[in-house]
């Protein structure tokens, strides 16, 4: 029997019996490998397996997952079911609420949008905070006077100068990302 290239799903045979059999382990499949979440990352252990839940296997797994780690553990039908992972398979880690991805050799936690930023293509560089010293109105809201004291030329001065700080802040910051 032949399998799909990237999830292994069965293909159905022209003249096959039982179809429905094939049909429906690649629907287990579907359900185990697509939206993938597994409840844990790190058991080398089997748990009492509960109908529908998914793990990666530790390293060093140990009983039925012996031999089995990084691959998905998969307890349906009341047994065992194992997958292999493919480079670039991602998966969400309910235990820790952490997106990971297979690199080949290892799950890795995953470089997401939250933490990196690119543009047009480039390769996406971590964010740089940028933290602005001026809010909202600070500037419109001093009080100016008709005739101007020494107390409130310095005050907008102050406003002025933390201002241009973050407009410098925010020059580095898109120059940081190649945008100007």
């Amino acid at each position: 029997m032949s399998n799909t290239v990237r999830l292994a799903l069965p293909n159905l045979v022209s003249g096959q019996a039982q179809k429905e059999i094939t049909h429906n382990m690649a629907l287990q499949r579907l359900d185990a490998l697509v939206q993938t979440a597994v409840e844990s990352m790190i058991l080398s252990t089997p748990p009492v397996g509960v109908e529908g839940n998914l793990y990666v296997v530790g390293i060093g797994a140990t009983g039925v997952w012996a031999g089995k780690d990084n691959s998905l553990a998969h307890f349906v039908g009341g047994a065992w079911v194992f997958y292999v992972p493919f480079v670039g398979m991602r998966c969400w880690d309910k235990a820790t609420s952490t997106a990971m991805v297979y690199t080949g050799n290892a799950w890795v936690q995953e470089d997401t949008a939250q933490s990196k930023i690119g543009f047009f293509g480039s390769t996406p560089v971590p964010k740089t905070l940028v933290t602005l010293g001026n809010v909202d109105n600070e500037i419109g809201s001093l009080p100016i006077s008709a005739a101007y004291s020494q107390i409130e030329v310095q005050a907008l001065r102050d406003k002025c100068e933390k201002l241009a700080d973050d407009v410098r802040a925010l020059k580095a910051a898109l120059s940081s990302y190649g945008l100007i």
